[in-house]
């Protein structure tokens, strides 16, 4: 199944639940199951699929492609496990063949027999079967958040740490091999924050494990410097033109889930708000962007780097964040005020707007992309509720068209996993759902390749398949 085996079972017993072959797999191995390898079955019934693809196909397709006999055993000459999932190779060769066009969907695996799809079965530390399913996403949606901590839990190595204050553990690999149950699993190794120390995880996917890693060499870096860090902290209590700003993130609720491993923060809203602001500028200055830390050596060169650069790329930050929080607050004052009716259901809208782009913790989590255009999101915002006035049925008009496709990417925001990997695509996402919102709404104030309706679905789609 890609870079480890599992066991297979072969059961004949037609009409039954384990007709077919079945793939026993333990929980912990579930989010790394290849699933378009799984999609070619096994050699002695991937001829068969096949033909039964093709014969479940539209009559217009269909008749392209007689007799389904000949056609499936041709195709099973030219593909290959190692080539990406069946269906897509499957219509590239009949294309190739016969000069039509297939299109990927109109293969329908849910209309094959029973023992043309791979039962995936989970297994407890017994051998025994949790659940099975033929459809893995579905499987894997059941599962996953235990699957992931029972990845993290059970698989182990020596390489795992839990009272790091200095990089003492010498080279961190980017990924290495553990057992569980038998079964050869790639593990992720990152350094992940508690606070005061870090902690050598083992998670189940690279891109996991890059959003989780930030979180603890960002840690590190400021456990090495404690006397700037101290200076700095100093430095943002003392600046009273920040008082606004502290005292507008301390009332912030949080509205939307926040991956886990990421930074540990003071309880105390106003004492957060300082240490995020410095960790974002060590991560701005020493991890955003640039080769992951994985030894010594390179963590000591960022910490250099650190002491010449830190003190005014956190003044530039503080100045920035006052800047955006200033502005933010006028506009909420203004949607919070008394509003003609014409404005209601836009400043409604505008304000759902806002509680996704400013919360507590938004200063670490939102990318450095998405936080340089908060001003001019802000600013398109305001011109908005200028135009209403004058042009309040154009307003209507347009938040019939938008708001549809935005109620959709906001609810897949507010119903996130944990996944730091996730997050960091639904950030992504999101940055595409505001461009589109500035073009609709302040078209004067949009970038020339503003991401359309159509990308946004498109985005949305291939995110829902994740």
């Amino acid at each position: 199944m890609g870079a480890f085996s599992l066991p297979l079972s072969y059961h004949f017993a037609p009409g039954s639940a384990d007709d077919g072959v079945t793939l026993r797999l333990p929980l912990a191995a579930l989010t790394q199951i290849d699933a378009d390898r799984a999609s070619h079955l096994i050699p002695g019934l991937r001829r068969e699929k096949i033909e039964a693809l093709i014969r479940g196909l539209p009559k217009a397709d269909r008749r392209h492609c007689v007799p389904a006999p000949e056609f499936a055993a041709a195709v099973v000459e030219r593909i290959g496990m190692e080539k990406g999932a069946l269906i897509p190779q499957l219509a590239e060769q009949l294309q190739r063949m016969t000069g039509h066009k297939f299109a990927p969907e109109s293969f329908d695996e849910r209309k094959l027999a029973t023992h043309l799809r791979m039962r995936f079965a989970v297994v407890n530390t017994a051998g025994e079967i949790m659940d099975a399913d033929r459809d893995l996403a579905v499987l894997v949606a059941r599962h996953q958040a235990a699957a992931e901590q029972a990845f993290t839990e059970r698989t182990r190595h020596r390489l795992e740490r839990d009272d790091l204050t200095d990089w003492s553990l010498g080279d961190l690999p980017e990924e290495l091999i553990v057992d569980e149950q038998g079964a050869a699993l790639t593990a992720y190794p990152a350094l992940v924050d508690r606070g005061e120390r870090v902690r050598v995880v083992l998670l189940d996917s690279l891109a996991r494990a890059a959003g989780a890693h930030r979180s603890g060499v960002t840690r590190l870096l400021l456990l090495a410097l404690p006397e700037q860090v101290r200076h700095l902290t100093q430095y943002l209590k003392q600046e009273r033109s920040l008082d606004a700003a502290r005292l507008q993130y301390a009332q912030w609720s949080v509205n939307r889930p926040l991956p886990e491993f990421g930074l540990v923060l003071p309880s105390r809203r106003d004492t957060a708000f300082d240490a995020e602001l410095i960790a974002r500028a060590v991560a701005q200055l020493a991890v955003d962007g640039q080769p992951r830390v994985r030894d010594a050596v390179t963590l000591a060169a960022r910490v250099l780097l650190l002491k010449s650069a830190l003190d005014e790329v956190v003044r530039q930050l503080a100045s920035q964040t006052r800047q955006v929080f200033t502005q933010h607050q006028t506009l909420r004052g203004k949607l919070k005020g008394r509003l003609p009716l014409s404005q209601i259901e836009a400043a409604r809208e505008i304000a759902e707007q806002f509680d996704a782009l400013f919360y507590p913790g938004m200063l670490w989590h939102t990318p450095a992309p998405l936080f340089a255009q908060l001003p001019r999101y802000l600013t398109a915002a305001e011109k908005r509720l200028e135009k209403i006035d004058r042009h309040p049925e154009r307003d209507r008009m347009l938040r019939v068209q938008f708001m549809p496709l935005a109620a959709q990417v906001m609810a897949r925001i507010q119903s996130s996993s944990k996944d730091p990997a996730q997050f960091a695509q639904l950030s992504l996402l999101q940055e595409q759902l505001e461009e589109w919102r500035v073009s609709t709404f302040a078209q004067e104030l949009a970038r020339k390749a503003a991401p359309s309706a159509k990308e946004i679905e498109q985005a949305l789609k291939a995110l829902a398949g994740t």
